[in-house]
């Protein structure tokens, strides 16, 4: 029936200057965004980060942004590493956010429309997504990011990778 038919816009909001150039960007600086439930995997980019070499490690931060039942354990998983929460933010602090990072990572075992990372891709960022539906089809592996297993190990080589080229 079309009178029952409402239609709900779920855009990309896109950054109104220009993406930094890469020397603009907060070195070091990984980024995630996003609500914190399991499905997110959250826990893959802590794990990442954790186990970086000493000397890469030191000069990372993984700033997760964003709330969700997962927090607690997230929060107590990251104990001792370089990770830092942030609650919720703005939209367009996000996408300030965004551009300033030098990586923005997502580990999610699936999307539906990952409106973060094209987000993220709209900024400049170098982005880090795992290989798994909906981020598999929104990023180009080596072209437009990385796209990696879904394995800490895996998102820590990507992470050594990107942070050790600086283009």
């Amino acid at each position: 029936e079309p009178r029952r038919t409402v239609l709900i816009p779920n855009y990309v909001v896109t950054p109104d200057a220009e993406p930094p150039d890469a020397a603009a960007r907060e070195p070091g600086l990984i980024l995630y965004a996003g609500q914190l439930i399991r499905r997110k995997r959250v826990d893959v980019l802590i794990d990442a980060v954790a186990g970086l070499p000493e000397e890469v490690r030191a000069g990372v931060t993984l700033e997760v942004v964003g709330d969700g039942v997962e927090l607690p354990a997230l929060r107590q998983r990251a104990a001792g590493s370089p990770v830092v929460f942030r609650e919720r933010m703005a939209h367009h602090d996000l996408l300030r956010r965004m551009g300033e990072c030098a990586i923005y990572a997502q580990a999610s075992e699936m999307e539906g429309h990952p409106k973060t990372v094209l987000e993220a891709l709209s900024t400049g960022a170098p982005t880090l997504v795992a290989d798994s539906p909906g981020l598999a089809s929104t990023v180009l592996h080596g072209v437009t990011g990385l796209r990696v297993q879904n394995t800490a190990a895996a998102f820590g080589q990507a992470i050594r990778e990107l942070l050790a080229d600086p283009d």
